[in-house]
C-alpha cells in the first residue's frame, strides 16, 4: 500500500476483479449466485483447491426464475404450499443413499408428554401420539396449577383439524367460566372456518375440567370422554354426542346394533360447526373429588380400542395402587396403539392428593389474621366539658 488513503495494490492476475460499487445492488435477488461464485473461487485458491471437499460452501446451481411470486426454489413450491408433497433428493453426505424429506405436515412431533405436574391438591400428567395417523389433530389441557385440564380432537383434514383444536385450547386458557369457554371456542373456530375456504367445515370436539377444591366442572361436546375412578367405583361422567349414542339412547338400539348403524361414528355436536346462542347445547355437570379419586380424560383413539369393562378394571387397579399419573397415561395409550387404534390418541390423568382450600377463604383469613396483629389506636380519655 503506497502512500494515498484507502489506496490498495493491485490485484493478483486472474482474481476476480470486485464489481462496482453502483452494480452490486444488482447481483442480489435470482442473480446472487454470481457473486457467491466469484467469492467462493477466491476462497478456493486461498485454502489451495480445498473448497471441494466443503460441499456446503459449493454454490448449488441456479434455477430457472418463475413466475412472480415464485421462490427461489420453484421445485419446492408445491411443496411449501401444499404442505404435505414428499419430496425425494439424494444426500451425498450420506453415501448418496436417496433421503426423504419430512414435509411441514409430517414435523409435528409423533408423540408428546407431559410428566407428572402438581397444584394445589393436585397431581396430573398427560400423553398423546398420532398412532398411524399422517398428523396429530388431538391437542390437551394439562394445568394443574390452574385446575384445568382438557381433550381436544380436530376435525377438517389437512391442517384443519389441528388449527381449530389450537383455537379451542386458546380459547380454553384465556377464560375462567368454562362454559364461556366453550362458547368463545365455538366463535372462534366458526369465524376462521368462514374467512378461509380451506378451512370451511373444520371443527373439533372437546371435554374439559376445572377443579377448584374438591369440586369438580366438567364440560363436554362430541366424543371425547371423561371417567371417574372413586372409592364406590368408575364411570363415565359424559355421554357421546354421535349417531350411534343417540340411537342407543332416543331408540334403545343395542351396542352391537348401534355399531352396525352406517356413520355411527359421525358427530351430533361439535365445536365450530355452527354459530349457537345460549350453552344448553354444552353437557355439564359437577362432582365431588375425594382424596385417592382418578379423572381420565381421553380421545376416541383411546376409548374406540379399550373396552369399558377393560377401562374400569384399570383405572381402579390404578386408584388402588396409587399408580402415578404419568404412568397410567402412558399405559392406556401403549394399549390403545397395541390395540390397533385408527386415529390419535390422547389421555389426560388427574389425581386429587387432597380437597384444597379455595383462594376465597385463604384470602380472608389471612385479612382477619392482619387485622388481629395490627396494632389498634389507644381510645381517647373523655374529658366532661362542664356547663358555663
Amino acid at each position: 500500500m503506497d502512500g494515498r488513503r484507502g489506496h490498495h495494490p493491485r490485484r493478483e492476475p486472474g482474481r476476480p476483479r470486485a464489481a462496482p460499487r453502483r452494480d452490486r445492488a444488482r447481483l442480489r435477488g435470482p442473480r446472487g449466485c454470481e457473486q457467491q461464485d466469484q467469492q467462493e473461487a477466491a476462497l478456493d485458491r486461498g485454502l489451495g483447491g480445498r473448497s471441494a471437499d466443503r460441499p456446503h460452501l459449493r454454490c448449488q446451481p441456479r434455477r430457472s426464475e418463475g413466475p412472480a411470486g415464485a421462490g427461489r426454489r420453484p421445485d419446492l413450491d408445491r411443496c411449501v404450499s401444499g404442505r404435505e408433497l414428499p419430496v425425494q433428493r439424494r444426500d451425498e453426505a450420506h453415501g448418496g443413499a436417496p433421503r426423504r424429506l419430512v414435509t411441514v405436515g409430517e414435523r409435528e412431533a409423533e408423540s408428546e408428554r407431559t410428566g407428572a405436574l402438581e397444584g394445589p391438591g393436585l397431581v396430573a400428567a398427560a400423553r398423546t401420539d398420532r398412532g398411524p395417523r399422517e398428523r396429530n389433530e388431538d391437542t390437551y389441557v394439562c394445568r394443574p396449577d390452574l385446575g384445568l385440564f382438557a381433550v381436544i380432537d380436530g376435525m377438517g383434514g389437512q391442517q384443519a383439524g389441528a388449527e381449530a383444536a389450537a383455537l379451542a385450547r386458546e380459547a380454553l386458557l384465556g377464560e375462567r367460566d368454562l362454559l364461556h369457554a366453550f362458547l368463545s371456542a365455538n366463535e372462534r373456530i366458526h369465524r376462521a372456518a368462514r374467512k378461509n375456504n380451506q378451512s370451511r367445515g373444520m371443527g373439533c370436539v372437546a371435554s374439559a375440567v376445572r377443579i377448584s377444591g374438591s369440586k369438580a366442572l366438567v364440560a363436554h361436546v362430541g366424543d371425547t370422554r371423561v371417567y371417574l375412578a372413586g372409592e364406590a367405583g368408575c364411570e363415565q361422567l359424559t355421554r357421546d354426542h354421535t349417531v350411534a349414542a343417540h340411537a342407543q339412547e332416543q331408540l334403545g338400539i343395542s351396542d352391537s346394533g348401534a355399531r352396525q348403524i352406517g356413520g355411527q361414528n359421525q358427530v351430533t355436536r361439535d365445536l365450530g360447526g355452527q354459530s349457537r346462542t345460549g350453552d344448553a347445547w354444552i353437557d355439564s355437570c359437577e362432582v365431588t373429588l375425594e382424596e385417592g379419586d382418578l379423572l381420565v380424560l381421553c380421545s376416541d383413539g383411546v376409548h374406540g380400542v379399550l373396552e369399558s369393562a377393560g377401562l374400569f378394571g384399570r383405572m381402579r387397579e390404578a386408584r388402588r395402587q396409587s399408580t402415578a399419573p404419568d404412568a397410567l397415561a402412558e399405559e392406556l395409550v401403549t394399549l390403545a396403539l397395541a390395540g390397533g387404534t385408527r386415529d390419535n390418541s390422547t389421555v389426560v390423568v388427574v389425581r386429587q392428593l387432597r380437597p384444597a382450600p379455595k383462594r376465597e377463604s385463604i384470602w380472608k383469613k389471612d385479612i382477619l389474621a392482619w387485622m388481629k396483629r395490627k396494632p389498634q389506636p389507644e381510645k381517647a380519655s373523655l374529658v366532661p366539658i362542664e356547663k358555663r
